[in-house]
């Protein structure tokens, strides 16, 4: 649907049609003599109507258009269009094709006047930042071929701002009409200056004329503004250069296009601030030929050679041209080293076993933990998404989070979208000596608050901490006896409630620990820059276990997948051959060696505790500790208690 208003109005003894449309499509007839339609342009997205006409912007300045197309004789004297607060830009338009000329603004209203369009107007959003122009309606004035009148005079070049003299032509359709103008903004009449030929403009004027003919009334007034500007002039398309990110490494450009007028010399291009070496630009001048440079596109290229905030500033300057300058800032980050994805053990024997895993992307060397472990952790990662995993509670859990930088150790996460989603754990054995989980804020603001709750019984609760803000950067938390807050002893079920103010949460990698810790054995943490790791030194039929990190120079990558390794059983208790007996007198373990040789003494858990040189003959190794322990020679072990 489409509303027209028409009015009719005398002008010079002419009579004008005033048309009013509003908007409900991108194309259609207005009314007999007029029409219109839209183009996309180099704009990124097609016109569109949604309540209003939208026409989008394109950086070169090119963007969407309406063109007015005026049929049967009709010629187009002047518009107005009305825009919507807020997505009012610079708006240019030209009559039959000619020279683009800015559209005056008023509040959020574009008056074009002094024209005579008998092919087409063409209307276009000019902004080259990101704008759009929406339109609720247009009014459009226009007079119909007639006999009875001369046709108004057009300029050629059109009104506009120009570097340098303009010769402005004055020409009717009208057969046999002659034409008057004025240069000092005063009304034309039959007795001003009389057009024979082109008027040179050689400063900024206001032309006005009048065609007329004998037995036929005068035409309208046709107005020309000319802008002329006679300084040499450095001219940019763009008012700004958009921010650069990149690896290091790797590099970001961006493009500005420049032009010259009235130039006396060359345009040099620099770069100048304490980062400007991280930039590059495509040619260091733009030479002028006839104190012209033609439009061209400078590329400026960010090649960081290290991670951080890095700013400069770019100068574009000639003899006589006032500088423009534009300011450079940009962030580098070092590349991602990859996750690596850790393998099952081979050659696994009562001592030791090789650790594997695959390689990761940007990895200079890889760490190798490997730990025994003694307590209980359950961790729960939440891969079924939304589901309930088994024993937990979800209130208004609906959706999960599946993009980088919104889950922990794996996709997915749960997400918080509402206030009052909750999600209960199980009420476990044994109470709590700590927990962790992962959580990050998604557009969170400050009063969005993920509640923390302990309950010795799924009944009563109490609060552990109430997480505000959240931050958006996600991280792990962890709850224990020292920690800030501290857990408190006797929870065995854990609560997360969420209360919205803005943004949503994401929950993963919840882990429930009861004196739960990690050892490591002697020499862990292993570096190494192949994709596998010999581990020896170990206790027979012991569970042992190991993660990998990658790393490059800047970069250490998140923690790869745990696998469980248990040595095989050994088949001999004290070794026949190296020791004959073994005692335990006032403190310390006594020997009879036969031969030089290293004797370990390891705890229940695997914990080396004693690593000494034994010499042959009679040896003494004081060792006050009590329990149960291991000794070791070479790859043979025994078991004493003490």
């Amino acid at each position: 649907m489409f509303l027209i208003a028409l009015s009719f109005l005398a002008i010079n003894n002419v009579s004008a049609i005033t048309v009013s449309h509003t908007f409900s499509a991108t194309s259609a007839t207005i009314d007999s003599n007029m029409s219109f339609i839209t183009e996309k342009n180099s704009a990124s997205a097609a016109p569109a109507f949604n309540t209003q006409l939208r026409l989008y912007y394109a950086s070169n300045g090119n963007g969407c258009s309406l063109t007015l197309n005026p049929t049967n004789g009709a010629t187009i004297n002047e518009v107005k269009i009305y825009a919507v607060k807020n997505y009012a830009p610079t708006v240019k338009y030209n009559v039959d094709g000619g020279v683009d000329v800015d559209a005056s603004l008023t509040e959020t209203t574009y008056t074009i006047t002094g024209i005579a369009a008998s092919a087409s107007l063409k209307i276009r959003n000019a902004n080259i930042t990101n704008t759009q122009l929406r339109i609720t309606s247009i009014e459009v004035t226009y007079t119909t071929g007639s006999t009875t009148t001369v046709d108004a005079p057009s300029f050629t070049p059109v009104a506009g701002t120009y570097y340098g003299v303009q010769n402005v032509s004055l020409a009717t359709s009208t057969d046999g009409a002659t034409i008057y103008y004025t240069a000092n903004g005063d009304a034309p009449t039959v007795s001003s200056t009389l057009y024979s030929s082109p008027i040179a403009v050689n400063s900024t004027t206001t032309l006005k004329a009048i065609a007329v003919k004998s037995g036929l009334d005068n035409s309208l007034v046709s107005t020309a503004a000319y802008t002329i500007i006679t300084d040499p002039s450095i001219l940019v398309a763009e008012t700004s250069v958009a921010s650069f990110y990149t690896t290091v490494g790797s590099t970001n450009v961006k493009t500005i296009t420049v032009s010259g007028k009235n130039l006396t010399s060359d345009i040099a291009l620099s770069l100048s601030g304490a980062d400007a070496a991280q930039f590059k630009l495509s040619a260091p001048a733009l030479s002028q030929s006839a104190g012209e440079v033609a439009s061209t596109t400078v590329t400026i290229t960010y090649e960081p050679t290290a991670a951080g905030s890095h700013t400069a500033t770019l100068t574009l300057a000639s003899t006589g041209a006032s500088d423009k300058s534009f300011s450079l800032t940009s962030t580098s980050v070092w590349p991602a080293v990859s996750t690596p994805v850790a393998a099952s053990a081979t050659s696994v024997s009562s001592t030791g076993f090789t650790a594997n895993w695959e390689a990761s992307t940007n990895a200079s060397s890889y760490d190798v933990a490997v730990y025994t472990k003694s307590g209980t952790k359950l961790t729960e990662h939440f891969d079924a998404g939304s589901t309930e995993p088994a024993d937990w509670v979800f209130t208004g859990i609906t959706s999960t989070y599946t993009s980088t930088g919104y889950f922990g150790m794996a996709t997915p996460s749960i997400k918080f979208d509402t206030s009052d989603d909750e999600v209960e754990t199980p009420l476990y054995t044994n109470a709590a000596t700590a927990i962790s989980f992962w959580l990050v804020g998604a557009s969170t603001d400050a009063n969005s608050a993920m509640l923390v709750e302990g309950s010795p019984d799924g009944i009563s609760w109490t609060t552990i901490e109430n997480i505000v803000p959240i931050a958006t950067k996600g991280s792990l938390r962890t709850y224990n006896a020292s920690s800030s807050p501290a857990l408190a002893s006797g929870y065995k079920a854990f609560r997360f409630t969420y209360t919205k103010s803005a943004g949503n949460a994401g929950l993963d990698d919840f882990s429930y620990m009861d004196n739960y810790t990690e050892l490591g054995v002697v020499g862990s943490l292993f570096n190494t820059t192949n994709l596998t790791q010999a581990i020896s030194d170990l206790l027979p039929e012991t569970n042992y276990f190991y993660t990998v990190t990658a790393k490059s120079e800047h970069v250490t990558s998140s923690l790869s997948n745990e696998i469980a390794v248990t040595t095989s059983t050994t088949t001999s208790s004290l070794p026949s051959l190296s020791l004959e007996a073994v005692r335990y007198i006032d403190g310390a373990f006594v020997f009879d060696s036969n031969k030089n040789q290293t004797l370990d003494i390891y705890n229940a858990t695997g914990q080396r505790l004693v690593s000494t040189q034994m010499g042959i003959g009679k040896n003494s190794i004081p060792f006050a500790q009590k329990g149960i322990f291991i000794l070791k020679i070479a790859n043979e072990t025994t078991k004493v208690a003490l």
